[in-house]
């Protein structure tokens, strides 16, 4: 039950938008046990970004949240690693420019129900 919301402070094309959905189903895959099938993807374009004190960076804002019952930290650094090659290759967002959260619970609601 992943779910990862992206933040950036330009407008994205039909194109950015499906190629940064494909970088995120690639990313989510490096957690164990995490697929594409019930991936969340939530893409939001031109927000108001202040970092390093500017508003005219290129920057973004990435949450990862997960149904998680182990920690699996250990799996964060290469998919922060992932994510900002992504941003960089597709909008041209410098690392030094993004921030990625990770949020894992054991409590996650799908269909009516929780797990």
């Amino acid at each position: 039950m992943p779910c990862i919301r992206c933040s950036v402070n330009q407008k994205l094309t039909s194109q950015n938008k499906e190629n940064l959905f494909q970088g995120f189903i690639d990313a989510i895959q490096l957690i164990p046990g995490k697929t594409p099938d019930s991936l969340m993807v939530i893409l939001e374009d031109s927000k108001d970004i202040y970092f390093h004190q500017r508003d005219d960076l290129k920057s973004a804002f990435v949450e990862v949240n997960m149904l998680l019952r182990t920690d699996p930290s250990e799996y964060f650094s290469p998919m922060t690693e992932k994510i900002c090659k992504l941003l960089q290759e597709e909008l041209d967002i410098a690392g030094t420019n993004v921030y990625v959260r990770y949020l894992a619970t054991p409590d996650w609601g799908w269909n009516g129900k929780n797990f």
